[in-house]
């Protein structure tokens, strides 16, 4: 595993530009990278968190790792200096910020026509991603207690209102069908979503997680094989994929309760 100081030392030299918009410094990283890489002088002039850690303080002027260690609440920084933002750090061609680019504007005009073809498209739903009280994305799931019995797994929340149309009750199985794959898990009632939207929590899907022995028995699904991917599939203001928001069937799974296992889940639609 490479070290995070290295990718960001690599992603400047790529990019042409200078750690922290220092040329000296920059050198000075490569160098200390490329003797990295020798056996003997590697461990002396490796580039860890730590070191890459005291070089900013020094740079900063706030001392070292030790007296760091010394400030259990941390070092305050200067405050930011007054009128040195607007025309000198942004890259607008006027130096201001533009809080209603054109671009922004003709796309929010849009929006009434989106709500109107969402509005009857009533037979979907759409999904949300959540996060849930006992987990932090994967990183609770190869400890025991955090999945024992039925946390286990993560649920599609939904409205019990929807639940009732669709004949489903707490803890049946539901198929949740995107454009690009299904995916088959327990479903749990919540007043708090309004109708017509589910919520699946993310961070979960270790069927083939190598070395994680507990996370691997979890059944939990990956939410983000719901999401298309693409350039099709991006916002096109922000460029970035859509993983909210996405257009889903519900139903109730059949009777052999086909719960995709190990990782594998079927495709149900060509993305």
């Amino acid at each position: 595993q490479r070290d995070e100081p290295l990718i960001y030392i690599d992603l400047a030299r790529a990019s042409g530009i200078s750690l922290f918009g220092s040329r000296p410094l920059q050198a000075f990283l490569n160098l200390l990278r490329v003797l990295s890489k020798f056996p003997l002088v590697g461990r002396l002039f490796s580039l860890s968190s730590e070191r890459i850690l005291a070089l900013l303080l020094l740079a900063l002027g706030k001392g070292s790792r030790r007296s760091l260690r010394r400030a259990p609440h941390g070092i305050l920084l200067e405050p930011n200096a007054e009128n040195d933002f607007l025309g000198k750090r942004l890259v607008t061609d006027d130096g201001l910020v533009h809080l209603a680019p054109q671009k922004l504007m003709e796309a929010a005009s849009e929006l009434n026509a989106h709500l109107e073809a969402a509005t009857r498209d009533k037979g979907r739903f759409k999904l949300i991603s959540k996060r849930e009280r006992m987990t932090h994305n994967s990183w609770m799931h190869n400890f025991e207690p955090f999945i024992k019995g039925s946390r286990g797994t993560n649920y599609l929340y939904i409205n019990p209102l929807d639940a009732a149309a669709l004949g489903l009750g707490a803890g049946e199985l539901a198929e949740v069908v995107s454009a690009t794959a299904s995916v088959t898990l327990p479903v749990k009632l919540s007043e708090d979503l309004m109708a017509g939207v589910v919520a699946l929590p993310h961070g979960w899907g270790h069927g083939d997680a190598p070395g994680l022995t507990l996370a691997s028995r979890t059944t939990g699904v990956n939410v983000n094989l719901l999401a298309a991917d693409g350039p099709a599939n991006l916002e096109r203001l922000s460029g970035m994929s859509r993983l909210t928001a996405i257009p889903v069937e519900v139903r109730r799974a059949g009777p052999e309760g086909p719960r995709p296992q190990k990782g594998v889940y079927r495709r149900s639609l060509a993305s």
